[in-house]
């Protein structure tokens, strides 16, 4: 679904407007209710995300666990799909090119794993 062709549907879901304001961590905590969790407070940032639930090394992240990066511009949460080989992984959420899709990441732009 992209953000601006679905942007109703997504607003629904996340709790916020994905046209107007970054929505990565809105979509993970989309995920996280829907498994039956609770997002941590503040979680439309990323950047909150750093320090909910347990910390897990990358080499043991599980499929589901939660993912942040740090890029040049920011931070960025998404849902830890798997590793995808040449020190990268795939990452699933949303605000990723403007929509929800799976993205493979360098293993080293990751700086929490949270389970």
């Amino acid at each position: 679904m992209h953000e601006r062709k679905h942007r109703k549907q997504i607003q629904a879901m996340v709790g916020v407007n994905p046209a107007s304001t970054p929505w990565c961590g809105a979509a993970a905590a989309y995920a996280v209710r829907k498994a039956g969790g609770k997002p941590p407070a503040g979680h439309n940032r990323a950047i909150s995300w750093r320090k909910w639930g347990k910390a897990v090394s990358l080499k043991k992240a599980r499929k589901g666990d939660i993912v942040v990066f740090r890029f040049k511009r920011g931070h960025h949460v998404a849902v830890y799909n798997g590793a995808a080989g040449k020190g990268r992984i795939s990452a699933c959420g949303g605000n990723m090119s403007n929509r929800f899709k799976c993205s493979n990441y360098r293993a080293s732009s990751v700086v929490a794993v949270r389970r």
